[in-house]
């Protein structure tokens, strides 16, 4: 096989060009994207009814629909937000559940629920969260100070211009708009004079909706001839409001000379501010399927244009999805072609003839082109994930090329003609090469078992790393060989095995390989103390389910657990931005209800905020939490306030950010519900008993509870529609009709002119069906009272959450404390949760899936060297450098997480290669003739170089990971820092521990049958 390919150079050749150009094709056809194309198994449910409060949304909306819910296929948890007018349904499912078919039946479940609620409600909104929904970027868009332009004006033309342009791009389904101002029509009663023409307030409605009544059409016909008759009968503007006659006993009067009738601006549920002023933001939310890459110069050009258009505007672009998906990847690709020529110097180092570097550089290319076509065709994208798996398969190509070059070299040295050479040494290779493969493949094969994210990640990983290396060692047998032949004439062989033999590196490995030999003791000592060096190492290491990742944007979430409005929030929020703006390059402020489409917050309070921060340096912001901190502590005690990482597609495939340790306290009759003082004060208990408990978690809130005197109501003959109406003119917006005004609808409102609360319950009076005056503070009682004004819920029932501070080392301890002392509180369970267990189940998950490995390592190896005991000496290998690995993770301040565990399955993979190829050249020379001893010394000359540059070159196509920045360096840190650790051991364990395992277990063999 390989000598006919040798000898048709031209035909294999053109076969591999022919692979490269369709490589080349591919590329700019391949998909591009921040993160691998994964399905996020979270659908929410939203429901609204601004007439319920917590407690009503809870037990008559929520609790019904979420036991329903939970009988969902493929349901992980299930857990519900209710709040005062709102609450929501979190389900989570397996990640290999099928999200479209669990959409389909949790609508079906709710349909079947709704008919049988005691509350009726809007149908809920269902929401399946996908990577494609969050927006590409926001845009910003605010008055320049010197411009003359009102808000509302900008309002209409954010809507209606900006939005509509970016909409008529190819690839953008939406353009979001929130933050813009709509008028009403406010009519505003002089009560003195009404009181004194005997005119109430039902009077004014009724004259308004009299004279605003849609009549339609009517078809007339003469003849053959027919006519669409239209009725002029509807309110088309204040003027035709103004002029209304209401009639009275003494006389007819025009609306306008008893009540003042404006066009104002509604009152504001939800404000943007960007850089403290005023704005408009509209989120771009691309098409499902659309590359970034391809619509993002269309975007950039648009928006240019736009800013060119109207200079008396100021357009800020923020959370910009694209800048950070060409950073990542831009890192990725500058750390793939560093790490190339880092091991392109090192394969120079050791082969001094440029000819083979060079054979060697024209094979990685050739390798990565041939995995970019098969990324195509089995529709697979370039992302952080999968780039960052053919950088780490360039180490894993570069070997497979070494070994096969390294191998013809050695006998071509020996003087073979060249043919022969090439035939020889690649044929001799190519089952321990296959073999080597395998068992990289057979670690990556037991993890399509792992569940969650870990498995998606890992499997876009092994995919990329695998397509890598099969498609290396197709390259490494048949295009290296031919290309061997073409770059070295027949009489080019002035080398010899002699010379390469006594190579300085040679002689180094040689002389110590003889001290290792003649020192066991000192070897065992050295392996022993790794071994409990890599255990302490575990015991004592963090263990997350991620690694840190370093962002420079990060989003400050504020209750301010008081009964503000969203201007009073404002004023407080511009405060606490002003104190970070030194740090900023923009701070954009989220004050209470947004009205984006697919925003998850935009049900926030007009007491809740949130302030998205993009930091000019990643330093500043361990500096602007502080100063946060500070602000709070020092201004706002009462506040409740989080640190968020900006909206990615990494946050919301990452985004179940645990607390480590979270104490759950249900009550033990589920029926019962859970009681807002008598959680106070187990809280209260609590932390003065255990300091590691987080008191604030239990949110409450103040509220005024208003009750009919309903014997008054009987007494003094006043409706009770009639109360609730004046109750809403009075203290809210009492909304009659719309009328059409061009684009707008615009409500027409009935206000009074009270503006305190308490002086209009004192001041304020109710005309009754007799036309009698009564006071309004005789038909209703005021009260205070204090309650949750957030109740969360799981599949047990409502519970209160609270943080308990905790770590791996300590969380066991600190769950028996508090256990023990809720033995002594009836009436109340317990459950724990956290990242901190989640991440122990992962972790355990891990593990067990690398035993597997190493027992499919077993068997391969066993199949390859026809015998059960030379499986072991590679075996006994791998604990020794994942110990090595672990103490390395630790005395680095690195977590053992995903991806740290990820770089250590994969290390197992590569490092045990080397010993393969090592213990199939000593037994070969072993089974051919030559002593036990001088067989090992003769094989550890062999393979000494492609061992050393094979370690080398991998270990320097991660080093880059370690100075680079950004989401795709960090996350591959711990990945990179774990692979570099291991493969350092596992080459010294290779080149020394394994020559002195395999003469100890030839010698108990031999002496076993003597």
């Amino acid at each position: 096989m390989i000598r006919f390919l040798v000898n048709r150079p031209i035909a294999v050749s053109m076969v591999y060009v022919a692979f490269v150009l369709l490589g080349v094709i591919a590329i700019q056809k391949i998909p591009i994207a921040l993160m691998p194309d994964i399905d996020v198994p979270v659908i929410t449910v939203k429901v609204t009814n601004p007439q319920l409060d917590a407690r009503q949304t809870e037990n008559s909306v929520i609790k019904p629909l979420r036991e329903k819910l939970q009988q969902v296929r493929g349901l992980k948890d299930i857990k519900s937000l209710s709040e005062n007018g709102n609450g929501s349904i979190e389900i989570r499912l397996h990640f290999e559940t099928n999200t479209d078919l669990a959409f389909i039946e949790v609508n079906e479940k709710i349909d079947r629920v709704l008919g049988h609620l005691s509350i009726k409600v809007d149908r809920p909104r269902v929401v399946k969260s996908s990577v494609s929904d969050i927006p590409v970027f926001y845009l910003n868009i605010s008055a320049k100070e010197d411009s003359a332009v009102q808000f509302t004006e900008l309002s209409n033309f954010a809507s209606n211009v900006i939005s509509r342009r970016l909409e008529q791009l190819e690839g953008v389904a939406l353009a979001d708009v929130s933050g813009t101002v709509a008028e009403q029509i406010q009519i505003r009663p002089k009560e003195k004079q009404m009181k004194a023409l005997n005119i109430s307030f039902e009077d004014i409605e009724n004259a308004i909706l009299t004279n605003h009544i849609n009549i339609g059409s009517i078809v007339a016909k003469e003849g053959i001839y027919e006519y669409n008759l239209t009725f002029e009968t509807q309110i088309n503007n204040i003027e035709q409001i103004q002029n209304i006659w209401i009639s009275t006993p003494e006389k007819k009067v025009r609306l306008k000379d008893i009540a003042f009738i404006n066009k104002i601006v509604r009152d504001r549920e939800g404000i943007i501010t960007s850089n403290n002023a005023q704005a408009v933001s509209i989120a771009v939310v691309k098409k499902a399927g659309t590359r970034i890459s391809q619509m993002q110069e269309e975007l950039n050009k648009l928006v240019d244009q736009i800013i060119q258009d109207y200079p008396f505007l100021k357009f800020e672009k923020i959370r910009d999805q694209t800048r950070l998906l060409n950073y990542s990847l831009n890192n990725l690709m500058n750390t793939l072609w560093l790490g190339s020529i880092l091991a392109f110097i090192v394969m120079l180092v050791f082969i001094k003839r440029w000819q083979t570097p060079i054979l060697i550089g024209v094979a990685i290319p050739v390798s990565l082109l041939i995995s970019i076509l098969f990324f195509y065709l089995f529709n697979l994208s370039i992302n952080i994930i999968s780039l960052s798996g053919l950088v780490l398969g360039i180490g894993l190509m570069i070997d497979n090329t070494i070994i096969v070059v390294d191998n013809i070299t050695r006998y071509w040295q020996e003087k073979n003609p060249i043919l022969k050479a090439c035939e020889i040494g690649t044929n001799e290779i190519i089952r321990p090469l296959l073999s080597s493969v395998l068992t990289t493949c057979a670690i990556f094969l037991p993890m399509i078992y792992i569940g969650g994210l870990p498995g998606a990640l890992l499997l876009d990983q092994a995919l990329a790393v695998t397509i890598g290396l099969l498609s290396s060692y197709i390259v490494s047998i048949t295009l290296i060989p031919v290309s061997f032949k073409l770059m070295h004439p027949k009489n080019d062989a002035k080398s010899s095995i002699g010379k390469v033999k006594h190579a300085w590196y040679h002689l180094i490995y040689e002389k110590l390989l003889i001290k290792s030999f003649r020192k066991p003791v000192i070897i065992g000592t050295i392996v022993l103390v790794l071994l409990i060096s890599g255990i302490i190492s575990y015991i004592q290491i963090d263990k997350k389910k991620l690694p840190n990742i370093r962002q420079k944007e990060l989003f400050v979430e504020i209750d301010w657990d008081a009964p503000i409005d969203v201007h009073e929030n404002k004023k407080r929020s511009v405060l606490l931005t002003k104190l970070i703006e030194s740090h900023s390059e923009n701070t954009t402020l989220y004050v209470g209800k947004q009205n984006y489409t697919l925003n998850p917050e935009e049900n926030q309070k007009s007491s809740e905020s949130k302030i998205y921060v993009e930091l000019r340096n990643v330093k500043d912001v361990s500096l602007v939490k502080q100063k946060i901190k500070t602000f709070f502590n020092t201004n706002y005690t009462n506040a409740k306030y989080d640190f968020k990482p900006a909206e990615s597609a990494f946050s919301l495939i990452f985004g179940d950010q645990q607390a480590p340790l979270i104490l759950e306290i249900l009550h033990a009759k589920r029926s019962a519900g859970l009681r807002f003082s008598e959680m106070k004060r187990i809280g209260k208990n609590l932390q003065k008993q255990f300091p590691f408990i987080r008191q604030q978690d239990i949110l409450g809130a103040n509220y005024i509870q208003i009750a009919f005197k309903r014997e008054n109501l009987l007494l003094y003959q006043v409706p009770a529609k009639m109360l609730v109406r004046k109750l809403k003119m009075i203290f809210g917006n009492y909304h009659i009709t719309n009328i059409d005004d061009q684009q707008w609808s615009l409500p027409i409102i009935i206000s009074a002119s009270n503006s305190n609360f308490y002086e209009a319950i004192q001041h304020s009076f109710v005309i009754n069906a007799n036309s009698e005056s009564i006071p309004l503070r005789d038909l209703i009682s005021v009260s205070q009272n204090q309650s949750f004004n957030k109740i969360i819920a799981g599949e047990n029932g409502v519970y209160q959450s609270m943080n308990v501070m905790a770590n791996a080392s300590n969380y066991k301890a600190k769950q028996q404390q508090v256990s023990k002392h809720f033995e002594t509180i009836k009436d109340y369970l317990l459950n724990w949760s956290g990242s901190i267990i989640s991440n122990q189940q992962m972790i355990r998950q891990m593990m067990i899936v690398l035993l597997i490995s190493i027992l499919l390592l077993y068997f391969i190896l066993a199949a390859q060297f026809e015998s059960l005991v030379l499986p072991l000496i590679v075996l006994i290998e791998i604990p020794l450098d994942i110990a090595g690995a672990l103490l390395i993770l630790y005395l680095s301040g690195i977590s053992v997480n995903v991806m740290s565990l990820i770089g250590i399955i994969v290390m197992v993979g590569i490092i045990v290669n080397d010993s393969i190829l090592k213990i199939d050249a000593i037994n070969r020379l072993n089974l051919s003739g030559y002593t036990l001893i001088n067989s090992i010394f003769a094989g550890g000359r062999i393979r000494l170089r492609p061992i050393l540059m094979t370690s080398l070159t991998t270990i320097f196509a991660m080093v880059p990971f370690l100075f680079m920045t950004g989401i795709g360096a960090d996350l591959q840190k711990s990945l990179a820092v774990s692979l570099i650790a291991g493969m350092a051991v596992g080459t010294l364990v290779s080149l020394f521990i394994i020559p002195i395992l395999f003469y100890t277990f030839k010698k108990i063999a031999s002496n076993v049958k003597s």
